[in-house]
């Protein structure tokens, strides 16, 4: 056997093992940054939820924390274990999305529903609030490739790239009814009168 196979395979060997433990690193470190941007919008829920004069049991704009939560640990746990398995990361986006936009809708009606737009950055939260649908995409994915992570056949592509091109039209709706009720100043008339009366509940009993 020539000197020069002796050589070469062993240094691909080494290059290949270099780049995947780099991905690994990668990986992990994505995983890091995703669990402490989770954590910091479920610490934020707390006083946001108060500031709406709401419960965090709510969900009325997404879903509630507690929810996000139980979805975001197995998540994290398959996505720190397994990153080549786009469920965790699925599960983890699916989370994520759904909190910001719970969070957001604590922002908007203490914003737009009980201090009439007074409060800073309330637009940029009526522009997050939609979160949710990312969200429901993200589980809509998880479905099609449960339980291991890879679609059945090949065959089932055209449904996935299709599912996409739908979810991708729908959410740019869904953001730009965001937008013209911004411009349109209807989220006032939205949302004052159900948490105006929530508001006068809470004060009424304390």
């Amino acid at each position: 056997m020539p000197d020069g196979l002796t050589v070469t395979l062993p240094e691909r060997s080494g290059r290949t093992v270099g780049s995947v433990g780099n991905i690994g690193r990668m990986s992990r470190a994505a995983c890091v940054l995703a669990c402490c941007a989770l954590v910091a919008l479920f610490a934020a829920a707390l006083p946001l939820s108060r500031l709406a004069h709401q419960s965090l049991n709510a969900g009325g704009g997404s879903i509630p924390v507690w929810l996000s939560a139980a979805f975001a640990v197995p998540g994290a746990v398959l996505a720190w274990r397994r990153p080549a398995n786009p469920l965790g990361w699925l599960t983890l986006a699916g989370a994520f999305f759904g909190e910001l936009s719970e969070d957001a809708s604590y922002y908007t009606v203490a914003d737009y529903g009980l201090r009439h737009g007074r409060l800073p950055l309330g637009g940029v939260a009526l522009l997050v609030q939609p979160g949710w649908a990312p969200a429901i995409v993200s589980f809509g994915l998880l479905v099609l490739l449960f339980p291991d992570g890879r679609l059945p056949s090949a065959r089932w592509r055209w449904l996935v790239w299709g599912y996409l091109a739908v979810a991708a039209l729908w959410m740019a709706a869904v953001d730009l009814d965001a937008v013209r009720d911004d411009l349109a100043g209807t989220v006032h008339r939205t949302l004052e009168p159900a948490h105006l009366s929530v508001w006068v509940s809470d004060h009424r009993g304390s």
